[in-house]
């Protein structure tokens, strides 16, 4: 922004006090965009260097109803093109300049040109208005199809008695995957395959949860959870058996490594989302949030210090397996219609 050089001259119908050492030998209106912004051209002296000079001001009433000046200003109208033109070149021959860029016809020449790229810059916005437009357009239509469709299978789902007794028996059983987890020698993997192709685990509103989906050349997410809002969420798993807390009450290393590298993952969805590779296909979210999933929740120590971390942090949550047990069982009594209200 450029500084500006005048707050004292309160009255815009008067033409700018330029202060010393420049004096305005002559001044001239150029546009008037309100009744609180005005463009001047100013053929200038400065009387300490006796240098002559032309000054474009802008000036417009700003807080507490104080005139600024600015120098420079924009041009918003390409009717506005002609009399600058036409100033300048009045201005110029007062100084006596003589250069062939400031002869009538180049002059004439050189306003077309810009008028020309004017009315070209005023068809590229106009497009991308239009565009955006349609793109809102399409995604809200789709979005509306996909909760459509959500809701629907929501209802089948809560229908099918069977499915449900399903559902039950998978919870009990990753119950007992977590419980007997270090005395069955059981790997991150184990985890990972048990929640593939359950989506529902993650909750009611979730439309897919694409398991080990790529994100560039090297990293691959554990889970990229995509919402009828067409929101999307990345998951990265750690072991039930990792300490959330440390000797002295603060988290574990494993907990802030875990979510460092959730963090750097966020990151990398800023470019991804902007690409158009095969392997990108799944992550559409240009800023997504992330879980961190985690650990157990043994104690009130740990449930309050996690929920001071969560309370605090934007894009990422700390997740321990106890709490996502907790909201499977949710899901399946607002399956099974135990709980009146969906989440």
């Amino acid at each position: 922004m450029k500084k500006p050089v005048s707050k004292n001259n309160q009255d815009l119908t008067k033409p700018a006090v330029l202060g010393d050492p420049y004096q305005s030998i002559e001044s001239e209106q150029i546009d008037q965009r309100s009744k609180n912004s005005i463009s001047e051209a100013h053929l200038v002296n400065n009387t300490e260097k006796n240098e002559k000079f032309i000054r474009l001001l802008n000036r417009f009433k700003a807080f507490g109803n104080n005139v600024q000046t600015q120098r420079g200003y924009n041009i918003y109208r390409g009717d506005s093109l002609s009399k600058l033109i036409e100033i300048l070149r009045r201005f110029a021959r007062k100084l006596g300049w003589k250069t062939a860029e400031l002869t009538d016809d180049a002059l004439e020449a050189q306003a077309e040109k810009i008028s020309e790229e004017f009315e070209k810059q005023n068809m590229t916005i106009a497009d991308l208005t239009e565009q955006l437009h349609q793109v809102n357009e399409e995604k809200t239509k789709y979005l509306q199809e996909v909760q459509l469709k959500h809701e629907q299978e929501i209802e089948k789902l809560m229908k099918d008695t069977q499915r449900l007794e399903k559902l039950s028996s998978d919870l009990n059983e990753f119950k007992v995957l977590i419980s007997d987890f270090e005395k069955n020698n059981c790997k991150e993997e184990d985890v990972q395959k048990f929640l593939e192709g359950k989506k529902w685990f993650f909750g009611t509103n979730i439309v897919s949860a694409k398991p080990k989906t790529r994100a560039g050349s090297t990293t691959i997410f554990d889970f990229i959870l995509t919402y009828t809002d067409g929101s999307q969420r990345i998951v990265e798993l750690k072991l039930p058996t990792e300490k959330i807390l440390d000797s002295e009450g603060k988290l574990a290393a494993p907990v802030t490594k875990g979510l460092d590298q959730l963090i750097d993952y966020l990151k990398q969805t800023v470019a991804i989302a902007h690409t158009q590779l095969p392997e990108t296909e799944y992550i559409k979210e240009k800023k997504p949030k992330g879980t961190l999933l985690i650990g157990r929740t043994t104690n009130d120590e740990t449930k309050e210090k996690i929920k001071s971390w969560n309370y605090a942090l934007h894009l990422v949550e700390i997740k321990t397996y106890d709490t996502l047990i907790a909201d499977a069982e949710t899901a399946i009594k607002q399956l099974k219609g135990e709980i009146s209200e969906m989440q």
